[in-house]
């Protein structure tokens, strides 16, 4: 026994009591075959997925995403077909029993307890407040008197370079040779070193430099800025030198200077240097 599919014209009792046993998804199949349509053409002109043409042409509506979704791509398709969607679609709410009302929630009422502590803890907690605040600024007054002690005078040696030294004075000697005077000028004797003949250490490049003499103590130690220079003390006694950057780092002895001491980033340690 077949049913016929048809779109002519009925009567509204017809359509208020419209009933089948055929099922949505193969009615939507007959009406399709009977345009003689394929589902690739369903494909082309819907922009409906194969999957979800199969699924509805077999009723199988739990494969599609959603009530909301099955409804639309049944009454969408429906009217391609030239189906009266509507009709389609409430056959499909009898058959499938789809729920297209809103579903109720009933929430519990949220009540509010205003339970405000007693008069004594809010009063307790002001004075403790007050009390907390009154030693708070009896430290920080008491802190602040106190003075800052001086650096340690080692410390600032250290940090100090010592001054280059300065060329020895020349002396002048006034002689009378034979009713004519004389002018000569010589260099005074000293057992000091002059500027051209003491060491220097020179920075060429940002360098942390420790200068010890030869009891192992430290008497320069800081960062020797580019441009800047260290004169060694001329006292007669040696002196070792450590660098963090001995390619940032020449020394200079009797006027000379001499390559820098290592590579850039190279530590050298107990380098002598007079």
């Amino acid at each position: 026994m077949t049913e016929e599919i048809t779109t002519s014209n009925q009567s509204a009792e017809d359509q208020d009591n419209f009933h089948t046993d055929l099922a949505v998804g193969e009615i939507l199949r007959r009406a399709r075959l009977q345009l003689n349509k394929t589902q690739q053409d369903v494909n082309r002109d819907l922009r409906f997925s194969s999957h979800i043409i199969d699924a509805l042409e077999k009723s199988e509506f739990q494969k599609l995403p959603g009530q909301v979704y099955i409804i639309g791509f049944v009454k969408t398709y429906a009217d391609y077909l030239g189906l009266d969607g509507e009709k389609l679609v409430a056959l499909l709410k009898d058959q499938a029993k789809i729920q297209t009302e809103r579903p109720v929630y009933h929430f519990p009422n949220i009540t509010r307890d205003h339970i405000a502590p007693p008069a004594w803890v809010l009063i307790s907690s002001g004075v403790a407040l007050v009390i907390v605040l009154m030693l708070w600024s009896l430290v920080s007054h008491s802190s602040s008197e106190h003075t800052i002690p001086p650096v340690p005078a080692t410390l600032t040696a250290q940090l100090t370079p010592p001054a280059k030294p300065k060329p020895q004075p020349k002396t002048v000697v006034v002689s009378e040779d034979e009713g004519e005077l004389v002018t000569t000028t010589t260099q005074a004797t000293t057992t000091k070193t002059t500027a051209s003949q003491s060491t220097a250490i020179k920075a060429i490049q940002d360098c942390w430099i420790d200068v010890r003499n030869d009891q192992n103590e430290t008497i320069f130690s800081r960062v020797l800025k580019q441009g800047e220079e260290f004169w060694v003390p001329a006292d007669g006694k040696s002196y070792t030198l450590t660098a963090g950057n001995a390619g940032g780092i020449m020394v200079q002895k009797a006027g000379i200077e001499s390559a820098p001491l290592g590579k850039a980033g190279e530590v050298i340690r107990n380098y002598r240097v007079q």
